[in-house]
């Protein structure tokens, strides 16, 4: 273990983004945060973006700079694809 740090609920989703020296790390508890890594030991939560509650797999494709979260279907809403594009 490098370090521990507060983070999203029921993670299912965690991904490395090399040209962003970024963590994306989608939780079911509707939230993906986002670590930016400051240098080879240490990373610091940068931000919280909200998705949708129980969305906690997904897929980061870095050749298009983006974040795909699955939502599942729950009460009033359909099932649907989340997409986030990374930002520098």
């Amino acid at each position: 273990m490098v370090t521990s740090m507060p983070a999203v609920s029921g993670t299912d989703g965690l991904f490395y983004d090399a040209a962003h020296k970024r963590l994306y790390m989608s939780g079911t508890d509707g939230m993906i945060g986002v670590f930016e890594q400051r240098d080879a030991d240490h990373y610091a939560l940068v931000a919280k973006i909200p998705s949708s509650m129980g969305a906690g797999t997904s897929l980061f494709v870095p050749e298009l700079n983006r974040l795909y979260v699955a939502a599942p279907r729950s009460s009033g809403q359909t099932a649907k694809a989340l997409i986030y594009e990374t930002q520098p």
